[in-house]
């Protein structure tokens, strides 16, 4: 059977865990016991040797790259070839429009040019000629149409509301009220009586 030291201390260990949660917003937190010092890191382990590959398997990746490289050499062409226009484009509408378009797809047909607002999209529209005739007397050849399309760019997480502090009824105010004059504890009887005050402050008694 536990002693009355040990029930007391059980009791005070509640109480704290109970002021703790149901805290009111701008309230000192009750006193508390300096916590234990980190224990050391962990000394990393050594790195693993590195393990050669067999020749024929380095013989295997070298053709397969062979073979892929004129897919490669297409892509790394195409990828220029766009961060081209989009130089040529940045140049040829004013300053504002241009941080918010940008050229996306550089098909035969037409080009993409993909746009973050409708707004702005009409605004482009509107001069999309002159545009044209632009990126044409920069990059010195013809440019097929161009296609407006919008697509709005990604927008941050909306902020998190402020957590709401817990409610506590008058019921519950006296009971705290009640333990706070049994408690030895001047710093947690304290504030058990300001949060009796604070649940009878908001319960209108």
């Amino acid at each position: 059977m536990p002693t009355g030291s040990a029930a007391a201390h059980a009791r005070a260990a509640a109480l704290k865990a109970l002021i703790v949660a149901a805290q009111p917003p701008g309230a000192p937190p009750p006193a508390h016991r300096r916590p234990a010092a980190p224990a050391p890191a962990p000394t990393p382990a050594a790195p693993a040797p590195r393990r050669r590959l067999p020749p024929r398997t380095l013989l295997r990746i070298g053709e397969r790259l062979r073979k892929a490289g004129g897919e490669l050499h297409a892509l790394l062409a195409t990828g220029l070839e766009l961060a081209e226009v989009n130089l040529a484009f940045a140049a040829a509408v004013r300053a504002p429009l241009g941080e918010h378009a940008r050229v996306a797809r550089l098909d035969p047909a037409g080009w993409v040019i993909l746009v973050d607002s409708p707004a702005w999209a009409s605004r482009l529209r509107f001069g999309l000629k002159a545009v044209r005739r632009g990126l044409e007397a920069r990059l010195r050849r013809p440019v097929p149409e161009l296609e407006v399309r919008v697509e709005p760019a990604a927008l941050p997480p909306p902020p998190r509301p402020a957590p709401r502090p817990i409610a506590v009824s008058d019921n519950t105010a006296r009971v705290l009220a009640s333990a706070a004059a049994g408690i030895d504890d001047p710093a947690l009887a304290a504030a058990l009586q300001r949060l009796a005050r604070h649940a009878r402050a908001r319960a209108g008694r």
